[in-house]
């Protein structure tokens, strides 16, 4: 009786098909009536049933639910080539499918769990603003130093935004590799005893690669990370805005057009990193909330060339400091995963 049933079926795909078979609406109903097969235990047909509308017909969940049953199917038979075959479709049909563990027979769960399943590298895109963070590592000026403190800074916001690589090497552990654009400011003010002040503020705008290492606390859809590193930049330009007023008011503040500083600066400079953020899990994807600090390890200034500019000394009384440039940055980014589903190698 059961043949004449699986006989039957087989006959009714056909019909329907013509030249393109099963379409989806019929395949539909096929993928029902393989389940219903697979629970009567009449499974020696299913695959044949299941295999026009794999080509052509199903949806792409359907297509997983078939792979499944044929996948099932081979496990009893003990046809384990076969069904590694068949799992390794599914899983390059969607690398993120899970499997669940409370219903799912042991042997599949075996079968599932020696294949690669978590992603390989990723891609993505981030962007967000930095706050700049002076760090004066010797003060110079005009005035005598010895008798006066003169320096005060602060930070202003300014942008960034990069592309960048991971890497997943171990288990929780990535490595990320960044091409950063940012830009950064801060503004100080020198006191020239109690006549004048000296509001400057300077823009630096460089290219970098952030080197990091990064820690995955859980594997939930919400995963928090720590991460660390060095970062390497290469400045592309800096300008700064400065204005000497008199504090009597007595003459008109002295201002200009911006004042070159490239020069005056040395090109590259490293940074060592650390951060923590969070990842939440959509699908391919991750989206990132970033939070590190930047500590700089280099001085900014080109000692030998400290005295050289003439329109920052002799116009605006301005000597540069020796000083290095932290930055806090916060920045949102998409991560796209790339899979590359295959048998686990045995240890």
């Amino acid at each position: 009786m059961s043949v004449i049933k699986n006989l039957y079926i087989l006959l009714f795909c056909f019909f329907l098909t013509g030249n393109v078979l099963c379409a989806q609406d019929d395949c539909s109903v096929i993928l029902k009536q393989a389940e219903k097969l697979y629970d009567d235990g009449e499974i020696d047909s299913i695959p044949f049933l299941l295999e026009p509308c794999i080509k052509s017909g199903f949806s792409h969940d359907e297509k997983i639910k078939a792979f499944r049953l044929i996948i099932l199917i081979n496990l009893f038979k003990d046809n384990r080539t076969e069904a590694e075959n068949y799992m390794l479709k599914l899983l390059r049909l969607e690398p993120e499918y899970s499997v669940n563990r409370s219903i799912e027979e042991p042997e599949y769960l075996t079968l599932f769990d020696s294949f690669q399943t978590s992603p390989l590298w990723a891609c993505g895109l981030y962007g967000g603003v930095n706050f700049t963070d002076i760090s004066t590592i010797e003060e110079f000026g005009v005035n005598n130093l010895n008798l006066q403190s003169t320096l005060k800074s602060s930070s202003k916001m300014s942008y960034l935004f990069g592309i960048k690589y991971s890497r997943f090497v171990y288990k929780k552990i990535d490595f990320v590799v960044s091409l950063q654009f940012a830009q950064n400011k801060y503004v100080s003010t020198k006191s020239l005893y109690d006549f004048a002040v000296i509001n400057y503020q300077e823009t630096q705008t460089r290219i970098s690669m952030p080197l990091t290492v990064s820690y995955e606390l859980n594997k939930k859809k919400i995963k928090p990370y720590i991460r660390a590193g060095l970062s390497i930049g290469y400045l592309l330009n800096s300008k700064a805005t400065v204005i000497r007023s008199y504090s009597d008011n007595s003459h008109a503040e002295i201002k200009g057009t911006d004042v070159a500083l490239k020069d005056f600066r040395n090109p590259v400079n490293v940074w060592i990193l650390a951060g923590a953020g969070l990842k939440y899990k959509v699908k391919r994807a991750n989206i990132v909330f970033d939070l590190k600090y930047n500590i700089g390890l280099f001085n900014q200034v080109k000692t030998k060339a400290r005295y050289d500019n003439v329109e920052l000394i002799y116009k605006y009384y301005y000597i540069d400091n020796d000083f290095r440039i932290n930055n806090f940055a916060v920045s949102i980014g998409y991560n796209y995963l790339f899979y590359k589903p295959e048998k686990k190698q045995i240890e």
